[in-house]
């Protein structure tokens, strides 16, 4: 028989059959997960985050729409990729950057003025 040391959760003794009570190992294992979220909580607390209260089901929502938000492209986001993928085409093409500029400075006046409407 192995002698392996665990702790019988009736008897509190060691010495045990291999698959009866808990090892010392998975004791401290347990401790360390618990002493893991204690201090997780201590260090949310003076943040003003109850971890299980009503602001983590709000942290939880912020985290969610920045996940949305990181998937779906603002406008503001699809206009600078065509400005910096049209400057680009345009400087392959040998036009000056003062020319450049210029086109750029007309399409942002051109959206912002769409978007006053």
């Amino acid at each position: 028989m192995e002698r392996i040391e665990t702790i019988n959760l009736k008897t509190e003794t060691d010495a045990l059959e291999a698959g009866h009570g808990i090892t010392y190992d998975e004791l401290r294992g347990a401790d360390m997960l618990a002493n893991a979220r204690k201090r997780l909580e201590n260090e949310m607390r003076p943040r003003g985050i109850e971890p299980d209260g009503e602001q983590a089901v709000k942290d939880a929502e912020t985290v969610r729409q920045a996940g949305l938000n990181a998937i779906t492209p603002s406008f503001f986001e699809l206009f600078e990729d065509y400005i910096t993928e049209e400057d680009s085409q345009l400087a392959a093409d040998g036009v000056e950057l003062e020319a450049r500029t210029a086109w750029m400075h007309e399409m942002y006046r051109a959206m912002l003025n769409t978007l006053k409407e």
